[in-house]
């Protein structure tokens, strides 16, 4: 269950970001019970505990956590090159405070 359920939640998850919370609760509810199916609690347990016991992220922050993974390795050169190319550090044209407070830039393709 556990396989079969994390591997359709993590299928192309970076493009659930910034979908709508009813989407995003509809598969928060797949995960949940899927939780409850392989630990199975009783009734009326909440499921929140049960997700920490099994170190499953809720979705959205599962989701949010597969993007800055992603653009942490492109950063660092640990990302795929497709993905090392879409992601540039901000260097701006001059002197700011924030100079060194790793902000990055996406590239687009005309």
């Amino acid at each position: 269950m556990h396989v079969f359920v994390t591997s359709r939640l993590e299928f192309c998850n970076s493009l659930l970001c910034g979908i709508p919370k009813n989407v995003l609760k509809r598969l928060q509810s797949v995960q949940n019970a899927a939780a409850r199916v392989v630990t199975l609690p009783c009734k009326r347990e909440h499921v929140t505990p049960i997700l920490g016991k099994l170190h499953w992220l809720p979705v959205e922050e599962r989701v949010i956590f597969k993007i800055l993974l992603l653009t942490y390795k492109a950063l660092n050169n640990l990302a795929p090159s497709y993905i090392f190319e879409l992601v540039n550090q901000y260097v701006p044209s001059r002197n700011l405070r924030y100079y060194n407070s790793n902000r990055v830039v996406s590239v687009t393709y005309n």
